[in-house]
């Protein structure tokens, strides 16, 4: 089985370095990526308004 990224010659596999590290730093991104969006839905969930004005009416 010889393919860009794996090669296997008599008893070794030997792996493209070059494409291992930028298959890492894909699959890494992606990780980042959804921690992003699970914690930017989770905060989104909560109230971003604490207080609620007691005064309605505008003073004239």
């Amino acid at each position: 089985m010889n393919t860009a990224f794996m090669q296997i010659q008599d008893d070794k596999i030997i792996f493209d370095k070059n494409q291992l590290i930028m298959y890492a730093a894909i699959a890494a991104t992606v990780v980042v990526i959804i921690l992003v969006i699970t914690i930017a839905a989770k905060t989104r969930r909560k109230n971003f308004i604490k207080t609620v004005p007691t005064k309605l009416k505008d003073e004239v």
